[in-house]
C-alpha cells in the first residue's frame, strides 16, 4: 500500500463528500424550499353523517392564524359560526370559543394537520 495514494484518495473523498453536501443542501434551499403556510386561514366543518339529529347538516365555521418561524409552526383559532338545525348563529366577543395554541415542526405535526 502506497502512503502517497492512500492520502490522495482520502482528500479526494473528504472533497468529493464536502461538495455533494454542498449541492443537496443548495438543491433543498432553493428548488425544494419549505412552504410558506403563515396568514389567516378560514375552515369549515360540515357534519355529513351523524346519529344525533341536531347536528345534522352543521356547518361550523373557524378562523385560524398561522406563523412560521423556520420549520416550526404556531397556530390558534376560534369558532366564528355555526349554522345548524336550531338555527345560525356568529360567535364575537366572549361568545367565542378558542382553540389551543399549537406548536409543531414540520415533522412532529399530528397526523390530522397534514
Amino acid at each position: 500500500m502506497n502512503f502517497d495514494s492512500f492520502l490522495s484518495d482520502t482528500i479526494a473523498t473528504v472533497l468529493g463528500g464536502a461538495v455533494l453536501t454542498f449541492l443537496f443542501f443548495l438543491a433543498k434551499e432553493k428548488l425544494f424550499p419549505l412552504s410558506k403556510v403563515d396568514g389567516r386561514w378560514y375552515f369549515e366543518s360540515r357534519t355529513v353523517e351523524t346519529a344525533y339529529k341536531p347536528f345534522a347538516g352543521m356547518i361550523l365555521g373557524y378562523v385560524v392564524m398561522l406563523w412560521q418561524e423556520g420549520t416550526v409552526i404556531h397556530a390558534t383559532s376560534k369558532k366564528i359560526y355555526e349554522k345548524s338545525s336550531t338555527g345560525e348563529r356568529e360567535f364575537v366577543g366572549e361568545n367565542r370559543t378558542r382553540g389551543d395554541a399549537l406548536h409543531c415542526s414540520y415533522t412532529q405535526c399530528p397526523a390530522s394537520l397534514g
